[in-house]
């Protein structure tokens, strides 16, 4: 083919590298001659270059063109993607181009070192990503061949033409970030190294980084801290051994590696213990992976890190607690008094796993507690069993059974938890006398059947806590209060107070199953408290056998309880303090309160004459007047045939019939007769009133009276109410002229006179009596006298007579007052002599009135002592009736009616 003409060769060459047709452009520059061949050279590879499509063997083709060793060198810097065999040829060819003292040489001199670099680190993360590409290629070549248009094709694409661009088109992954690495060779090759290190540590590229921190350590061990706390703090720490820091053997300074670069300095070792024990406490923090932060703290100490030991103990001892308390952390941990961090570590124990968790967690603890006292002078004799000891004082009782069963003395010293026979004790005795639990008597039991068995003489002074401790420590004991007391108590002490623990547990589980429960502490608080005793006693007796499970058809419950009640009599036990006959004397009253009668008065009174009686009479007496009283005193309604009053009529029963019993029955029934009227409460009137106020009444009385007043016909059956006054207890001296009294007094308020004179007629014929009765006698017979509307005036006259005759002398002028008028009525009626003298006998002689010194009647003291019936006596229809009647009187109280000294001798 022919060439064009010259002037057309250069429209032509400008129109193919518009297009662009190099393989055209080549042709017509090379024709044309320099400088045309090179400026097309150029022209292609700013082509290539700005379409990432240059190859190597492009490169080789077209750098050589170039005739300016400037352009060819800025070229060849500007060439860093198209994978590193285009850059490492386009660098050579650049290196060929620059002259010696160019600064460009020496960048592309690097550029040509980090290629080196980046195929290193390749190589380092690369091992599976080559065996992943080998078997993309392998798989790509099996497709090709069972392509039948494979060959074709590349028949097609293979042109021969040195120009054409044998490239693959670009692929939008050629800058992505290699497989193996979180970085492209562009970027690694731009940016700084030290950048380029935080970020391959920051993503866990720990072989590329430890790659190139070897290749450039002048550049990155200036960072090397920075570098290092950029990698995640989950990564383990055997990722990166080669590039933790490591002490010299000097032990003050960081071992830098030999030839150590320019401006580096080793750091002192106290920077990089810091630095181990900042990172280990941010894994603990933040993510939690103590094997991690463990780890790394035993590397350290390997590399001779100093100041770890305290760490990687701590470390590990949270490690073991971690399956137990997973939500603690190392800040927490220290935290933790030496007890709550036992308290932690057995808080999923249970009593079957609490022994070996102590073995496997605790000690372990316990002992690097005991090192580190040791270590800084501090030691303290005993310390691990202290904080055991401790430990248990707070535990439950099952867990403490647990661990003094794993201390008992038949066991190896190194197998026992608790070492020392007087420490287990000690710990026994203040956990079960500090426990206020009265349910947990096996666990109980299982403590004591661990505790160790000493060969010492009793000894009775020291057989109590209460004989050993103050009042105010058993008050409100706990086992962390108790223990300091008992601890320096010696063998022989201990001995005499587990002897006497023995008994107590005993009296406790019998006060257990009869439902009055108490704790150890109550039992050693009451050793010398006989009162408290005879409560507990009186409680457990009331309570009886039936709050077992109701009521029971025979005695036989009765009869055990009867008998433990005697075991808790022994010395030392519960009831120590109280002799057998209280003990039995409460018994019996515990059964008479629960109604069991028959069988007490089966038990109280045996029938076969070999059986003594269990208690006196005269005790039996007492209890079921004890228990009568307390059934009525507790009664809601006075019937007796129903409820407490029931109950209380019924026990009587028991006993033989004493006066006493007699008097109790009775006023029993006289409590239900009495309240059958419904008399109301004094201090509710809408209520009636109850059996206790009437057995508290001050007055008996006084119930009569209010009987008498709401009730309209209770006077008219005097003996009815004399009746139930005797019955309430009505039975002293004047009692009955004071209830007549009251009769007369509610038959005159209706008006019902001859009934209310009956009655009084009777009161006035009582002999004797003190002042009272007749007080209650005049005042009775004045009410009736002063009855206007009463027309029986002789029966008046003969009251009023009667009221003169007993009156006392600030009252005389009443009740003359009244006669006066009763006189008149007397000399005007028709009616007979009231009272006719007998023919058989003579008037009796007036009684002799005692005088003052005036010769009249003392007004403040004395009472007139006259018959009224002689006041009245020959009184007769006739005329003179007035004068006879006025000669009487005068005889009597002619004082205080004016008459002379003559009227008054008659």
């Amino acid at each position: 083919m022919s060439s064009p003409p010259t002037e057309d060769v250069r429209p032509t060459l400008l129109r193919a590298l518009q297009t662009p047709d190099y393989p055209l452009a080549s042709q017509l520059a090379a024709s044309l001659g320099a400088p045309f061949p090179s400026l097309v050279a150029q022209s292609h590879l700013t082509h290539l270059l700005s379409t990432r499509s240059l190859s190597p063997q492009l490169a080789k083709e077209l750098f050589p063109l170039v005739e300016d060793d400037n352009w060819a060198v800025d070229a060849a810097r500007a060439v860093v993607d198209g994978g590193a065999e285009l850059v490492r040829e386009v660098v050579r060819l650049g290196l060929e181009r620059v002259g010696e003292e160019d600064v460009r040489g020496e960048e592309l001199r690097e550029r040509m070192e980090r290629l080196g670099s980046w195929e290193e680190m390749l190589k380092a993360e690369g091992g599976v990503v080559g065996e992943e590409r080998k078997e993309k290629e392998e798989k790509e070549k099996v497709v090709d061949e069972d392509d039948p248009w494979a060959d074709a094709a590349d028949e097609d694409e293979d042109s021969g033409d040195p120009w054409d661009d044998p490239s693959p088109p670009p692929s939008p992954t050629a800058s992505s970030p290699s497989p193996a690495l979180p970085l492209t060779l562009p970027d690694f090759l731009l940016c700084p190294l030290p950048r380029t290190a935080l970020l391959l540590a920051s993503t866990s590229h720990l072989l590329s980084l430890s790659t190139l921190i070897s290749s450039y350590p002048h550049q990155l061990l200036p960072h090397r801290f920075p570098i290092l706390s950029s990698i995640p703090l989950h990564v383990h720490p055997t990722s990166f051994l080669a590039l933790l820091p490591s002490i010299d053997r000097s032990g003050s300074y960081e071992l830098l590696p030999t030839p150590t670069p320019p401006r580096v300095t080793p750091a002192p070792a106290q920077e990089i213990t810091a630095w181990y024990v900042s990172r280990a406490e941010s894994i603990d923090a933040r993510t939690g992976l103590l094997d991690v932060a463990l780890a790394l703290v035993q590397q350290g100490a390997a590399r001779g890190v100093p100041g770890l030991d305290g760490l990687g103990e701590e470390l590990s001892l949270l490690s073991r607690l971690a399956p137990v308390s997973p939500h603690h952390t190392l800040a927490s941990f220290r935290s933790l008094s030496p007890l709550q961090a036992i308290q932690a570590y057995l808080a999923s124990s249970t009593p079957a796993t609490l022994a070996a968790d102590i073995r496997r967690l605790v000690r372990p603890y316990l002992y690097v507690l005991e090192s580190r006292a040791e270590r800084a002078g501090e030691a303290y004799e005993g310390l691990v069993q202290r904080l055991l000891g401790e430990w248990v004082l707070g535990a439950r009782l099952e867990d403490v059974a647990a661990v003094l069963q794993a201390s008992r003395a038949t066991l190896g010293r190194g197998e026992r938890i608790i070492k020392e026979d007087e420490e287990v004790a000690r710990l026994a005795l203040a956990v079960l006398y500090g426990s206020d639990r009265t349910d947990a008597w096996d666990t109980m039991g299982r403590i004591f059947e661990s505790l160790p068995a000493w060969d010492f003489p009793p000894s009775p002074s020291h057989s109590s806590l209460s004989s050993l401790l103050p009042p105010h420590i058993l008050a409100s004991p706990s086992p962390a209060f108790l223990y300091p007391h008992l601890r320096p108590l010696p063998s022989h002490t201990l001995s005499a107070l587990l002897d006497t623990l023995d008994m107590h547990l005993e009296s406790a589980e019998l006060l257990a199953r009869w439902r009055v429960p108490v704790s150890l502490a109550w039992l050693a608080r009451t050793a010398q408290d006989a009162a408290a005793q005879r409560a507990w006693a009186e409680r457990m007796a009331r309570r009886g056998p039936g709050d077992m499970g109701g009521e029971m058809e025979s005695g036989s419950e009765w009869e055990a309880m009867g008998d433990d009640m005697g075991r808790l009599v022994s010395p030392g036990a519960a009831f120590g303090l109280l002799g057998k006959d209280e003990v039995a004397r409460i018994f019996y009253g515990g059964m008479l309160a629960s109604g069991k009668f028959d069988l007490a008065q089966e038990l109280l009174n045996p029938s076969s004459s070999q059986s003594a009686p269990p208690l006196p009479p005269g005790v039996v007496e007492d209890l079921v007047l004890a228990a009568s009283r307390d059934f009525y005193d507790n009664a809601e309604s006075g019937n007796l045939h129903v409820g407490n009053m029931k109950l209380a009529y019924d026990v009587l029963k028991v006993s033989p019939q004493t006066p006493p019993i007699r008097a109790q029955r009775s006023f029993i029934s006289a409590t239900s007769r009495l309240a059958s009227f419904s008399l109301p409460s004094p201090s509710s009137p809408s209520l009636p009133l109850t059996p206790l106020e009437i057995r508290l009444a001050p007055h008996k009385l006084s119930l009569i009276a209010q009987l008498l007043s709401t009730t309209e016909d209770a006077h008219r059956h005097p003996e009815v109410v004399l009746a139930l006054a005797r019955d309430l207890g009505c039975t002293a001296p004047g009692d009955e002229a004071r209830c007549l009294g009251m009769i007369v007094d509610a038959g005159v308020a209706v008006g019902e006179w001859e009934r209310a004179g009956g009655v009084g007629e009777r009161l006035l014929e009582g002999k004797g009596g003190g002042e009272e009765e007749e007080e209650v006698k005049w005042r009775s017979a004045f009410a009736l006298g002063r009855q206007e509307e009463w027309d029986d005036v002789p029966r008046r006259a003969t009251f009023l007579g009667h009221a003169l005759a007993r009156a006392p002398g600030e009252t005389l002028a009443d009740v003359l007052s009244v006669w006066r008028r009763v006189e008149d009525l007397l000399v005007s009626s028709p009616f007979p002599s009231a009272f006719p003298a007998p023919a058989s006998s003579p008037p009796p002689e007036p009684e002799v009135v005692p005088q003052t010194a005036g010769g009249g009647v003392g007004l403040f003291g004395g009472k007139v002592r006259r018959d009224p019936k002689e006041l009245l006596r020959g009184l007769g229809p006739g005329g003179g009736k007035r004068e006879a009647a006025r000669s009487v009187l005068t005889r009597g109280v002619g004082w205080l009616i004016g008459a002379d000294e003559g009227e008054m001798r008659g």
